[in-house]
């Protein structure tokens, strides 16, 4: 009946007014923290030796999570200065904003720091620069292998539960704390895999620029 559907759709809006001015006083926290916060470009070693690109779909919640949970990691294995990491979108809405506040304020909770990053769009270019190119589910495989450039450009692009036993990293944008906690934990799963893949990598191209083929 019309009247039911109607009262659906302001309970629906009143629900989503409610959950936003709840947030707001956070929201505002979180923009004014890192607005006062200088934007630096993470700088590139001249030694790195492989490029991992993590890519979900805005570039604001699941992709640069993972870049810095990956840092950290690649830093306590004494890796950082040898493998660049970088993070992306596949669509444009958010390019050139830093990550939600959500995720900056998870990122936080775990002593990362998120807020000096920002959303760039994924391109055809990345295929030729980076050997790895790890993405949170299906559909931003898909969308990456829309942008593939030769034959062996999918065997660059996997999933990053895949380093952990299988699955999808859902987008939490729209969930609370628990939600983004849970991706968070799937997301330091998936990169302790891979960083364990990658030193692997690593290795084998350092043995192989030391004793090259006769």
């Amino acid at each position: 009946m019309a009247w039911l559907e109607s009262g659906r759709i302001v309970g629906n809006f009143a629900g989503a007014l409610r959950s936003w001015v709840i947030e707001l006083p956070q929201r505002l926290y979180w923009e004014v923290r890192d607005l006062l916060s200088p934007w630096r470009e993470t700088p590139q070693s001249d030694a790195i030796r492989f490029r991992v690109l993590f890519v979900c779909f805005g570039n604001i919640c699941r992709s640069p999570l993972a870049e810095q949970v990956f840092r950290q990691k690649l830093a306590n294995i004494g890796l950082a200065s040898v493998v660049g990491v970088d993070s992306a979108a596949t669509s444009s809405w958010n390019i050139g904003n830093r990550p939600h506040w959500k995720a900056r304020a998870c990122a936080a909770r775990h002593g990362l720091k998120i807020g000096h990053l920002r959303a760039r769009l994924f391109t055809r270019v990345d295929f030729g620069r980076f050997d790895r190119i790890v993405v949170m589910d299906r559909g931003n495989r898909e969308d990456v292998l829309r942008l593939a450039i030769d034959p062996e450009s999918p065997a660059r692009v996997g999933l990053l539960l895949d380093f952990a036993g299988g699955g999808e990293i859902p987008d939490p944008i729209y969930g609370d704390v628990a939600e983004f906690e849970k991706v968070f934990h799937q997301i330091s799963a998936g990169c302790e895999g891979l960083v364990a893949d990658v030193a692997r990598e690593v290795e084998r191209r350092a043995t192989n620029a030391a004793n090259p083929s006769p």
